[in-house]
């Protein structure tokens, strides 16, 4: 915004150095714009793999105790 906002550059060497950084910040912006759709992937397919709410999760490492049984608990 500043950079289109500026007054054109008096001499060619400012000229240029301020194409250099429109360059630059149009570089940066792709970047950027990159970088966050690549988040936005990562978690939609975060969210994609999380168990629903009324799901509910259950660990592969324990047997579940058996109804109608008191479990003692560690």
């Amino acid at each position: 915004m500043v950079l289109c906002n500026m007054p054109e550059p008096s001499n060619s060497q400012a000229h240029h150095i301020r194409d250099e950084d429109q360059g630059l910040l149009h570089i940066a912006a792709a970047q950027q714009a990159k970088s966050l759709a690549s988040r936005r992937r990562g978690v939609a397919m975060e969210k994609r793999h999380e168990p629903a709410r009324h799901e509910k999760e259950v660990s592969i490492h324990q047997e579940p105790p058996p109804r109608g049984k008191k479990v003692a608990s560690i």
